[in-house]
C-alpha cells in the first residue's frame, strides 16, 4: 500500500505572523532567486517510511534545490534545507 505524504494542513496563524512569514519569504526569494529553493509553510519530510516525520517551517533555503514547486519537500528527493527558520509568538516565547 502506498504512503500518502499531505501537501497542506489548516493551521491558524495571526495577522502578524502571516505578515512576518509573507515578508520573510519575500526577501529570501528576491535574493536567492535563481540560485535556492525557498519554501514557506511548507510540509518538509525527512523519513520516507513515516509521513508523521515532518515540519512546515515559515522559511527554508535548499541552495540549487529543485527547480519546479513540488507540493511538499522530501528530503530523499531534493536533499536536506540548507536553513530553516521559525516565527515564534510572544506566548511560545515565554514558555522557553
Amino acid at each position: 500500500m502506498p504512503i500518502h505524504f499531505p501537501s497542506d494542513e489548516s493551521m491558524p496563524e495571526s495577522a502578524v505572523h502571516l505578515r512576518l512569514r509573507t515578508a520573510l519569504f519575500l526577501v529570501l526569494e528576491g535574493k536567492l532567486r535563481g540560485r535556492a529553493f525557498v519554501g514557506s509553510d511548507q510540509f518538509v519530510y525527512w523519513d520516507p517510511t513515516d509521513p508523521k516525520a515532518c515540519l512546515a517551517p515559515d522559511a527554508f533555503v535548499r541552495l540549487g534545490g529543485p527547480s519546479g514547486l513540488p507540493p511538499s519537500f522530501k528530503t530523499w528527493e531534493h536533499g536536506a534545507p540548507h536553513v530553516a527558520v521559525e516565527i515564534i509568538s510572544r506566548s511560545e516565547a515565554s514558555t522557553r
